[in-house]
């Protein structure tokens, strides 16, 4: 055995490892019953917490009650990271001599037993596979009244197996009730095997008819695809002689010169083109006079002798711009770049003059009236300010100039780029538009006999791989039916072989009209199978009632052997219904957890019957026997559980109060104790420093009969001690 951990508790900054004191006498000792006396803080408790952690007490399903749920929750705080991170490593020694493996490593949990001598251990480590085999009773003695709960509780369990295994035996006596009332009958049996044998009969006869009529079905086929493969040998050939001319001559043809063709709707597309980009030009031009026949601008341009630009530009021919000599053209974009340095010069002019000047000032003070208006103006002439900034605003209005040059600038600065786009494009179209136009329409002679001799051709190969694919679908069918590829691999081949399946008279009278033979077959077929498919229903339902008849009983009970049995059956009816009542106070006294709560008026005669039995089989499960505080034993029959009292066997009752903690306590732990199941079994007790030697002897005494079933694993008793540690193995 070994025990080895780590307990970090981390918010308190504190580290606790093993205690050599209380560990090395434990895990050297080849004992399995240990207890341990210390004083507080010393770790025995830690100890019982740990064992019972490591082995997943905390996970224990709810129908195993050896751990209490409070204990749970107490070992189950280690699972909290944040404040607490324990790891161990704890080997158990089992009595049949395996080892149980308990590790924690960080979030790594196992618990596994080993598998064989060479150190491996079972990979499936989880609490349900570990709980199978192993019992943990973990207990703290307290309250007498709670341990007498856990006890009944016990009982309503028994009472569940009880009921679970009256029920069943119930059914199975009812099912030989019922089938002791079914006996064979001869007469029906051979009637009915005698109806089974005829359906045989019948189906042989009517699978030998399917199976001749298929096979002379398949021959007919054959004999059809066969005819049908030489219509298709002959076709071959006369499409191979037919067709031969026009594959040859294309092999004789010289594939013409590839050349370019002229693309119409390509041409159709660039003209198009090149009318936007012309008309284009022209709004860009007809902008810019408007611009020159302002009457100012242009008297401007008059005096400036400028005119003769304008005047170029306006008579030049755009629309045959394409065809005009590049001579011209920058001449044009000379008089153009000229014009509009004149306008420029012309709209700086205006920009600089007094009016122009004078309307940036109105601009600003009509901005510095609105904000006197917000500001100053309507506090002090509440009344006056809205005539006064009329009549100012009236006069100003007045002196500003009406002409702004904002849009004409914008679009001086952009018309030259924009003319020499345009020029370009429109060149770049024209360049397109004669080299498609260049290109040949494509009519020639050679090359239409050409394509005429390679369509003619296609065709042809096109009708011998028609051809060819249908004689190999039917070579497919036939080779499918077992036929010798020697038989049909020509058409002499497939003509013998027609002979010789035709030598057969049956054969040869009904290939004279192959389709209405191959038909009526058909439907012979059909007509069998389905006659089969209702013979083998009938056949079916036949052999199930033969069955079930073979199956009843012969007379194996006579009249008197069926009356027991009915009497049987009722008192063991009679059983399943007090035991199912008895389900339901026992499920009462696990809803109230607390039999102090369980009054008398609550309990039907029923229920008193099961709390009577109830109380007796809990004093048999202690042997009858209370120990008292001098050591001595008192010998008792029953526990009235309603009353909480001990009944004795001379009449006397002794109240559950009456007697000590410590003693009730003992007497509970020696029942639970004893009552374990399981391969393996652990059991901690903490807190047992209220129970006297004697009662501690009965307990330790119940431990050992455990023991010496060999299914002990350890059993750790803790209680306080006024000194340092003490470790007493038993």
């Amino acid at each position: 055995m070994d025990i080895n951990y780590s307990l970090n508790i981390i918010k308190e900054q504190k580290v606790f490892t093993p205690n050599a004191l209380l560990i090395a006498p434990i895990i050297s000792s080849r004992n399995r019953i240990f207890e341990i006396k210390a004083r507080n803080g010393y770790g025995k408790t830690f100890l019982l917490n740990l064992i019972a952690y490591s082995l997943r007490g905390s996970e224990l399903k709810e129908n195993k009650d050896t751990i209490k749920k409070s204990l749970k929750d107490i070992i189950s705080r280690y699972n909290d990271s944040e404040y607490y991170n324990l790891e161990y490593n704890l080997k158990f020694n089992l009595p049949d001599g395996k080892e149980l493996l308990a590790t924690k490593l960080g979030e790594d949990i196992k618990t596994c037993f080993k598998l064989n001598e060479s150190n491996e251990f079972d990979s499936n480590c989880g609490a349900n596979n570990l709980h199978k085999d192993l019992t943990i009773l973990y207990d703290v003695p307290t309250d007498p009244a709670e341990r007498l709960n856990g006890v009944l509780a016990n009982i309503t369990n028994w009472n569940d197996n009880i009921y679970k295994s009256v029920t069943e035996k119930l059914r199975s006596l009812e099912d030989l009730s019922n089938k002791s009332s079914q006996t064979k009958n001869q007469e029906i049996i051979d009637s009915l095997t005698k109806d089974f044998e005829k359906y045989n009969k019948s189906l042989s006869d009517l699978d030998i008819g399917i199976k001749a009529n298929s096979e002379l079905y398949k021959k007919l086929q054959i004999i059809e695809q066969l005819k049908q493969l030489n219509e298709e040998y002959r076709e071959y050939e006369v499409l191979f002689q037919t067709n031969k001319h026009d594959i040859d001559r294309l092999a004789t043809l010289k594939k013409p010169q590839q050349v370019q063709k002229r693309d119409e709707t390509k041409l159709y597309e660039l003209n198009r083109n090149k009318t936007t980009e012309i008309n284009s030009l022209k709004l860009l031009i007809i902008s810019l006079f408007k611009i020159v026949n302002n009457p100012e601008i242009n008297q401007f341009l008059s005096l400036k002798g400028y005119l003769r630009n304008y005047n170029q530009i306006q008579n030049f021919d755009y629309n045959n711009i394409a065809q005009i000599d590049i001579q011209e053209i920058n001449e044009i974009k000379k008089n153009l770049h000229q014009l509009v340095l004149e306008l420029n010069e012309y709209i700086t002019q205006k920009e600089k003059s007094p009016e122009n000047k004078l309307a940036a000032d109105y601009e600003f003070f009509v901005s510095f009236l609105d904000q006197i208006n917000s500001e100053i103006f309507s506090e002090i002439f509440k009344t006056q300010k809205d005539e006064i900034l009329k009549i100012v605003q009236n006069k100003l209005q007045k002196l500003k100039p009406d002409t702004n040059f904002g849009n004409e600038k914008a679009f001086l600065e952009n018309c030259e780029s924009q003319f020499n786009e345009k020029i370009g494009s429109i060149f770049k179209i024209e360049n397109a538009i004669n080299t498609e136009s260049k290109k040949s329409l494509g009519n020639d002679k050679l090359e239409i006999e050409y394509n005429l001799a390679i369509n003619k051709a296609s065709t042809s190969e096109i009708n011998l791989k028609k051809c060819k694919s249908r004689i190999s679908t039917i070579k497919g069918k036939l080779s499918m039916w077992g036929v010798s590829e020697t038989h049909f691999e020509n058409k002499q081949n497939s003509s013998n072989y027609i002979s010789s399946l035709q030598s057969d008279s049956v054969i040869r009278g009904l290939a004279m009209n192959l389709n209405s033979s191959l038909l009526e077959i058909s439907k012979k077929i059909e007509s069998s199978k389905i006659e089969e498919t209702s013979q083998k229903q009938k056949r079916e339902i036949v052999r199930l009632k033969l069955e079930a008849e073979n199956e009843k009983m012969p007379e194996i009970l006579n009249e008197f052997q069926r009356i027991r049995l009915m009497r049987l059956i009722k008192v063991f009816r009679a059983i399943s219904i007090v035991l199912s009542k008895f389900n339901t106070i026992s499920n009462l006294t696990k809803e109230r957890k607390d039999l102090n709560l369980l009054k008398s008026e609550t309990v039907d005669l029923i229920g008193t019957r099961f709390l009577l039995i109830a109380g007796k089989i809990i004093a048999q499960s202690m042997e009858n026997k209370i120990i008292r505080s001098d050591g001595n034993f008192e010998s008792f029959k029953s526990i009235d559980l309603l009353k909480q009292e001990y009944i004795l066997d001379n009449g006397r009752i002794i109240k559950q109060a009456d007697i000590s903690t410590g003693q009730s306590s003992g007497n509970y732990l020696k029942q639970r104790i004893l009552n374990l199941e399981g391969k393996y079994i652990v059991i901690l007790l903490d807190e047992i420093g209220n129970m006297d030697e004697f009662v501690l002897k009965e307990v330790i005494s119940a431990i050992k009969e455990i023991d010496k079933q060999k299914r002990l694993v350890l059993a750790l008793l803790a209680q306080p001690g006024s000194g340092d540690i003490t470790v007493i193995p038993y």
